[in-house]
């Protein structure tokens, strides 16, 4: 008999919890829940992008194109999670735009996309179920691991019980 999550720590919950099971830290979530990475993929998001400045417009297409990607790439179909990005925008004066030819207002997206798909050993809904998952993207400086800090605060307030998605064995 499994141990519940609502109860005691199970024994697993107390092993992974000293992070010997996997080669980075399992994610407390604020209510308790211990969720691990079961998958990472990690690219750069402006790589073949030849010229011009990124702006909101590309921004937004790449984006989308990501969260497709996650959605092609990830084995197991979870709903998808969006940390929204922090954009950086450069200040550009009117001389720079006379002088470089800077039409648009560029917007940077930090250069690493991230696709993780997070997992529980404990179901959301159904308790005849074997755990629950969830598929997170999110966009950071450089390659995780560590998880930036802000990334890493949202992805602990998640609301496990409402977003992942419950599977069987």
């Amino acid at each position: 008999m499994r141990d519940s999550f609502q109860g005691s720590p199970s024994a697993y919950e107390r092993f992974i919890k000293q992070g010997l099971p996997a080669t980075h830290d399992p994610i407390e979530l604020t209510d308790g829940r211990i969720v691990r990475i079961a998958e990472l993929f990690q690219f750069e998001i402006y790589a073949g992008l030849f010229e011009g400045e990124p702006n909101a417009e590309l921004n937004k297409e790449l984006i989308e194109k990501t969260l497709s990607y996650a959605k092609d790439k990830i084995w197991s179909p979870t709903r998808l999670m969006l940390i929204p990005p922090v954009m950086r925008e450069p200040g550009i004066t009117e001389r720079d735009r006379k002088t470089y030819g800077v039409v648009d207002q560029p917007q940077y997206l930090p250069g690493a996309a991230c696709i993780a798909q997070l997992e529980s050993f404990f179901p959301t809904q159904d308790k005849d179920m074997f755990g629950s998952m969830l598929t997170v993207v999110w966009f950071q400086e450089r390659y995780p691991f560590p998880i930036d800090p802000q990334v890493l605060q949202c992805i602990k307030k998640l609301d496990w019980n409402n977003l992942a998605s419950d599977y069987a064995p």
